[in-house]
C-alpha cells in the first residue's frame, strides 16, 4: 500500500517537472522545427497519463512479488492491443473518430494507461484475490525507510539509463537521416529481442526474493544460476538468428534499400551483443530480487557512463565508424562489466547485506 502511495507522489513530482521543462527538453536534439513541434505536442498529451503509469508500476510489482506474473501480463496485453487499435483509428481518423495525427498516437497511449490502471484497481481492490489491499495514503517510517533504501538505487539506475539513451540519441542524430532512421528500427528490433530475458529477469527477482523470505539461501542461488543460464541460451539463439538472417527482422519495419543496406551491416554486431545483454538482464534481476539494488545500480551506471556513452561518441563522431559504433561500444561495455555481475552473485555477499 505504501509503495503505491510513494509511486503516486513520485508521479506527481515527475509530472510537475515535465510540464515545466516540456518546451526545453527536445531542444537538445538536432531536429527540424516541425519535428520539435510534434515532439512537444506528443509529450504534453502523454503527460496526462503519467500518474496512472506510475501507479500501475506499483500494482504490477506487487502482483509479481506475490508470484502472480500472469495478471500483469494480461493487463499489459489488453492495454497494448487497445493502444494499437487506438493508434489506427485516431491517427488516421477511422469512422466517427477524428484524424488527429501524432496527437492521436499520444491520446491512444494515454487512454490505454488509464484502462490498465482501472484493471489493476479492479484486481487488487475489488476482485476476491490473494492480494486485496485497502486504499490508504498513510506512510509509516518503519516500512517506507527500507522500501525507499531498496528502491532508490533502482530508480537512480533506471533514470541514468534512460538519460544515457537520450544522450545516445543526440550522438546518433549527428549522423545522416538514413542512419538515424535505421538506428530507431534496430533499437526496436533489439528491444523486442530481449523481452524473453526481461521475463526471466522478473521471474528470477520474484523467486529469489521468495526463497530468501523462506530463509532458503541455496534455493535462491540455484534459481539465479538457472535463470542466467537460460538467459545465455536465449542470447545465443536470437544472436544466431540476427547473424544468419540479418534482413528478416528489418524488412518488417522497412523495405527501403538504403535502410536495409545500413541495417544489415550492423545486425552482425547486434547478434554478438545478445549474449552479454541477455545475461546481464537476467542476472541483474536475480540480484534485485535479493535486494542488492545498490550494486546493480553502481555497475550499470559505470558501464553506461564510463564505457558505453564515451565509446559511442568516440566511434561515431571521432572515428567515423557509423551506426555500428553504437554496438561496438555496447559489446565492449558488456565484456568489461558482465563478469562483475557473475562474481557478485557467486560471492553471495548479497545474502549478508540484506
Amino acid at each position: 500500500t505504501q509503495s503505491i502511495t510513494l509511486n503516486l507522489l513520485i508521479g506527481i513530482i515527475i509530472l510537475f517537472l515535465s510540464v515545466i521543462l516540456s518546451n526545453y527538453i527536445f531542444r537538445i536534439f538536432d531536429v527540424s522545427q516541425e519535428v520539435y513541434n510534434n515532439s512537444v505536442l506528443y509529450f504534453k498529451i502523454i503527460l496526462v497519463g503519467i500518474i496512472p503509469m506510475f501507479i500501475s508500476f506499483a500494482f504490477s510489482a506487487i502482483l509479481r512479488g506475490a508470484g502472480d506474473t500472469v495478471t500483469p501480463m494480461r493487463i499489459t496485453a489488453i492495454a497494448n492491443i487497445l493502444n494499437i487499435i487506438g493508434n489506427y483509428v485516431l491517427i488516421k481518423g477511422v469512422g466517427p473518430f477524428p484524424e488527429l495525427g501524432i496527437a492521436g498516437a499520444a491520446w491512444s497511449t494515454t487512454i490505454s494507461r488509464f484502462i490498465a490502471l482501472l484493471l489493476y484497481i479492479y484486481k487488487i481492490y475489488i476482485k476476491d484475490s490473494s492480494i486485496k489491499l485497502k486504499p490508504s495514503l498513510f506512510l509509516s517510517k518503519k516500512i517506507v525507510k527500507p522500501l525507499w533504501e531498496i528502491s532508490l538505487p533502482g530508480g537512480i539506475e533506471q533514470g541514468l539509463m534512460q538519460l544515457s539513451f537520450v544522450v545516445l540519441g543526440v550522438i546518433v542524430s549527428k549522423l545522416d537521416t538514413i542512419s538515424e532512421a535505421t538506428f530507431r528500427i534496430l533499437i526496436q528490433i533489439e528491444s523486442l529481442s530481449f523481452m524473453p530475458a526481461v521475463g526471466m529477469s522478473i521471474a528470477a527477482a520474484t523467486l529469489v526474493g521468495q526463497s530468501l523470505g523462506e530463509k532458503n539461501e541455496n534455493k535462491a542461488v540455484e534459481i539465479g544460476y538457472l535463470s542466467s543460464f537460460l538467459g545465455i541460451l536465449w542470447g545465443i539463439f536470437i544472436g544466431l538468428l540476427f547473424i544468419l538472417f540479418p534482413s528478416s527482422a528489418i524488412v518488417v519495419f522497412s523495405k527501403e534499400s538504403s535502410i536495409l543496406e545500413t541495417g544489415i551491416g550492423v545486425m552482425l554486431f547486434m547478434g554478438i551483443n545478445q549474449l552479454g545483454l541477455n545475461f546481464v538482464i537476467v542476472m541483474s534481476g536475480a540480484l534485485r530480487g535479493a535486494g542488492d539494488t545498490k550494486f546493480v545500480m553502481i555497475v550499470t551506471v559505470l558501464r553506461l557512463w564510463l564505457i558505453f556513452i564515451p565509446l559511442s561518441y568516440l566511434f561515431i563522431n571521432r572515428m567515423n565508424l557509423g551506426l555500428a559504433g553504437v554496438w561496438y561500444a555496447e559489446i565492449i561495455s558488456f565484456i568489461v562489466f558482465s563478469t562483475q555481475f557473475f562474481f557478485r552473485f557467486k560471492s553471495r555477499k548479497w545474502v549478508k547485506d540484506i
